[in-house]
C-alpha cells in the first residue's frame, strides 16, 4: 500500500512518466487488481512504444485475465526486442499462452526457450514437464520435472512432485510414482 501510493504521488507529478506507469501496473497487479493493471501497462506502452518490460508485464496480466489471444499477440511483439534483458520471461509467458490454450506443442517450444536462457526457473521447469506429460513423452516428462523438483525444493512447490509421479506411472514406473507422491506429501 505504500508503494501503490507514492507511485500515485509520482503521478500526478509526472503522468507522461512511462516508468510510472508501469509501476503503478505492478503495484496494481500484486493487488489484484488486473482492471487498473492492464491499463496502466497499455498507458506506459502508449508513452513509450518500445518499452518491453511493460509490454511482458501486459502479456502476464492479460493471462491472469485469460484473455490468452491478446497476451499471445502482445508477448509476440516483447519477444521480438532483441535487445530485451529478460526474454526467457516473455518465452515463458508465451509458452502459458499456449499451454492454457492446450496447444502443448507451442507451449513446448516456447518453455524450451525460455529455459535455454533460464534453466532454473521452478515454474517454468514445471509447466516445460506438465507439456511434455499432455503429450504423452512420459519419459521426458518425468526427467524435467525431476529436474524441477531438484530447483523448487526452497519454494516448497508441490506441482513437480505430483505430476512427475504421473508421468512415471504412465510410463510403467509404478515404484518411483509411490516415491515422488511420498515426497510430495513430505513438502
Amino acid at each position: 500500500p505504500a508503494a501503490l501510493g507514492e507511485f500515485l504521488k509520482g503521478e500526478e507529478l509526472d503522468p507522461e512518466n512511462p516508468l510510472i506507469q508501469n509501476s503503478l501496473g505492478l503495484a496494481y497487479f500484486v493487488r489484484s487488481r488486473l482492471d487498473l493493471s492492464e491499463k496502466h501497462f497499455k498507458r506506459a506502452i502508449v508513452l513509450d512504444n518500445k518499452f518491453t518490460e511493460a509490454r511482458n508485464n501486459l502479456g502476464r496480466t492479460y493471462l491472469e485475465l485469460k484473455k490468452y489471444n491478446e497476451a499471445i499477440e502482445v508477448l509476440q511483439i516483447a519477444a521480438r526486442d532483441l535487445v530485451y534483458v529478460e526474454p526467457e520471461k516473455t518465452y515463458s509467458n508465451l509458452g502459458m499462452a499456449y499451454f492454457q490454450k492446450q496447444d502443448f506443442a507451442k507451449a513446448e517450444e516456447y518453455f524450451y526457450k525460455s529455459l535455454g536462457l533460464q534453466r532454473k526457473n521452478c515454474f517454468t521447469l514445471t509447466f516445460y514437464g506438465r507439456t511434455l506429460y499432455e503429450q504423452g513423452q512420459f519419459k521426458k516428462a518425468s526427467e524435467s520435472l525431476d529436474q524441477a523438483i531438484k530447483t523448487c525444493k526452497s519454494q516448497k512447490y508441490e506441482d513437480p512432485y505430483y505430476y512427475s509421479a504421473l508421468s512415471y506411472m504412465k510410463a510403467g514406473k509404478r515404484e518411483q510414482a509411490v516415491a515422488r507422491l511420498e515426497e510430495g506429501l513430505e513438502v
